[in-house]
């Protein structure tokens, strides 16, 4: 955390306006609500939440392409992506205005979201979204192609005790990709049914797999 009270007015010689996720627009609005950084990166690899900076994280994800405009540059991704990473916060839980951003997020085309930022995308949406997001968050999950983002959203399915939700996550436990979180999905969803087939995955040579089969065991009721 940067010290001294003119950190903002002598920045280290590394820091450049406009370059590698240094605005200082962006670190004085922080700064403002107590939160110290130069870079949203700093945020990012600590701490786990910072409820004051949430609307200022909402407020640039919405209006980066006009606050940074022109061309997506290596710059504004890297602003984008901290964004995206900041607001996976439960302090975000259930914020609409961060929520449609995330989904909007999703949608870009030009250029499109990179995989990576996809992936951090996702999580945030597995920690903030609402119930009510269920349909788009599974029609997102119909178009996945990387198994990490899978992952997100076969967490957030885990929730609903369903038997859409279970038809969903059910074939993805043949996959030894996503197949712990499959199952650990499946536990909390905790369908007698689903028993059998967990208990089939208990010697599988993934560790994550095997805890996963454990710990949905003890939540599954015998039939």
């Amino acid at each position: 955390m940067p010290k001294g009270e003119n950190w903002l007015d002598n920045l280290p010689v590394r820091y450049k306006e406009g370059q590698n996720g240094f605005e200082l627009r962006l670190a004085r609005e922080l700064a403002a609500v107590g939160v110290r950084c130069y870079t949203l990166e700093s945020l990012a690899n600590g701490p786990t939440t910072i409820p004051p900076a949430i609307p200022i994280f909402v407020d640039w994800l919405e209006h980066l392409d006009q606050k940074i405009p022109g061309p997506e540059t290596r710059h504004r991704e890297v602003i984008r992506v901290g964004l995206i990473r900041n607001l996976i916060d439960p302090a975000a839980k259930r914020n609409r205005g961060a929520i449609e951003a995330l989904f909007a997020q999703l949608a870009r085309t030009n250029p499109p979201l990179p995989h990576i930022h996809e992936y951090f995308t996702l999580r945030a949406l597995d920690t903030i979204a609402e119930r009510k997001d269920y349909d788009r968050m599974v029609r997102i999950f119909r178009t996945l192609t990387h198994d990490d983002s899978k992952i997100c959203v076969l967490h957030y399915l885990g929730q609903f005790k369903t038997p859409e939700a279970r038809e969903l996550i059910l074939p993805h436990v043949a996959d030894p990709l996503v197949r712990y979180q499959a199952i650990q999905s499946l536990g909390r969803i905790k369908n007698p049914a689903d028993r059998a087939l967990i208990e089939s995955y208990a010697d599988d040579p993934n560790y994550q797999v095997r805890n996963a089969v454990k710990s949905a065991l003890k939540k599954i009721p015998q039939s």
